[in-house]
């Protein structure tokens, strides 16, 4: 609708401060007015309202993060690229979240596409490690060394080339996906003067680790059942992965 259009082109037309130099996406979620922040958070509302699968897919669903990013092409960024630029899944909870990526704008594989793997190449519970990108960080720094278990773009391409969604968009719709269960990446922009604004959207079930009350000493009811049922989860994972190995070098 009109408003929301209006918002997403304040965001767009905002200059803001701090990128890094990594060319890491910058997340300016607070350098926005809180009223732009609750017109988002509403719009999301409806969008969950809209989509009933949300609901059948995740327990006791709700807005759990809110992300609003800006990348810029980075001369470091285009030929070190890392965090999440690199192929990764997230680890925010040991069930399924549901991330909501809006692009504000036309998004293609030069300015910060984002990509996923299907879920089907690795276990939960088992990782893909890149032996040839491991190779490259052994002269690199320790911040680069810690991205010693994602995986580049080049080696994912040549081992699952069918198995790749490309999420290019006109900026005009929207992708759900459960980052916790497949690998993805994205927030590379590969050309000087590109620019891309995408709001990110976590929605988690009680169990999922963004949850105020797990960053709470004190005891609650809800924290005691949300560990109970991540510790149940676990377990059932675990006999689901027995015999197999954890780490798959590709």
């Amino acid at each position: 609708n009109k408003e929301i259009l209006n918002i997403f082109n304040k965001i767009k037309k905002k200059k803001y401060k701090k990128f890094s130099k990594k060319g890491y996406s910058q997340n300016i979620t607070d350098q926005l007015e809180n009223k732009i922040k609750q017109k988002i958070y509403n719009y999301v509302n409806n969008i969950i309202e809209q989509n009933k699968f949300i609901k059948q897919y995740i327990f006791l669903p709700k807005i759990v993060k809110l992300e609003v990013l800006v990348s810029k092409f980075s001369n470091s960024g285009f030929k070190n690229p890392t965090r999440a630029m690199l192929w990764h899944r997230d680890a925010d909870d040991i069930f399924g979240h549901i991330k909501i990526i809006m692009p504000l704008g036309r998004v293609n594989k030069y300015n910060g596409m984002f990509s996923c793997l299907s879920r089907k190449n690795c276990h939960r519970l088992q990782f893909l490690r890149d032996q040839e990108f491991v190779k490259t960080l052994k002269n690199k720094s320790s911040y680069f060394k810690a991205d010693q278990f994602r995986l580049s773009d080049k080696t994912v391409r040549n081992k699952f080339p069918k198995d790749i969604f490309d999420y290019e968009s006109g900026g005009n719709d929207i992708l759900f996906v459960d980052t916790n269960n497949c690998y993805h990446k994205g927030g590379r922009i590969l050309r000087k003067g590109y620019k891309r604004h995408m709001i990110i959207i976590t929605i988690g079930s009680i169990t999922h680790s963004f949850n105020s009350y797990f960053f709470e000493k004190k005891f609650s009811f809800i924290k005691l059942v949300a560990r109970i049922m991540k510790y149940y989860k676990k377990i059932i994972l675990s006999l689901e992965i027995v015999g197999k190995k954890k780490i798959i070098n590709i």
